[in-house]
């Protein structure tokens, strides 16, 4: 006599085979290198990818520099351009002083400079790694240069941080 098969043990065979095939198949799925973007594993190598960082540290904090906060003593902190009084600048219509856009993104300048101070690290710390796999006089000299610079950009941001 022949055993017929249910609905249930059915989908139960499925179900399993299903889930073993999903369970062994993929030994290493999560292992992969990201398709969209350059990992980290495989960026720092030359000392090309140490300027490209830093040179995207520099581009990040740019914009935190053209302008400044000061605090007029009346109200709330006002924001003007960082240069001289010409007349195609913010701020400066006919050689007089007309400041403009009081107070409301103050909070985010703290956010982009501590932006700027963790990129910094994270530039001199992948660097310093290199640093220490390298034996070249050369690249261990280009390598300085760059934490040097990174160096001197997060003190930049610190003293920004520090005059607000």
């Amino acid at each position: 006599m022949k055993r017929k098969l249910s609905y249930t043990s059915i989908k139960n065979i499925i179900l399993i085979s299903l889930l073993s095939f999903l369970c062994f198949s993929c030994d290493d799925f999560l292992d992969n290198q990201p398709t969209t973007e350059l990992g980290a594993a495989a960026f720092w190598k030359t000392t090309d990818d140490a300027t490209i960082a830093l040179m995207g540290a520099y581009a990040d904090v740019r914009s935190l520099f053209e302008w400044d906060w000061y605090w007029d003593g009346q109200g709330e902190y006002v924001k003007v351009l960082n240069t001289t009084a010409v007349e195609r600048s913010p701020g400066f219509t006919n050689g007089s002083f007309n400041p403009s856009g009081y107070g409301g993104s103050f909070n985010s300048m703290y956010q982009y400079l501590y932006g700027g101070v963790h990129r910094t690290n994270y530039v001199i710390e992948n660097v310093e790694r290199m640093l220490h796999e390298n034996t070249s006089p050369d690249i261990i000299r280009e390598l300085e240069t760059v934490i040097g610079e990174a160096r001197l950009l997060r003190g930049m941001i610190y003293f920004r941080l520090i005059s607000l």
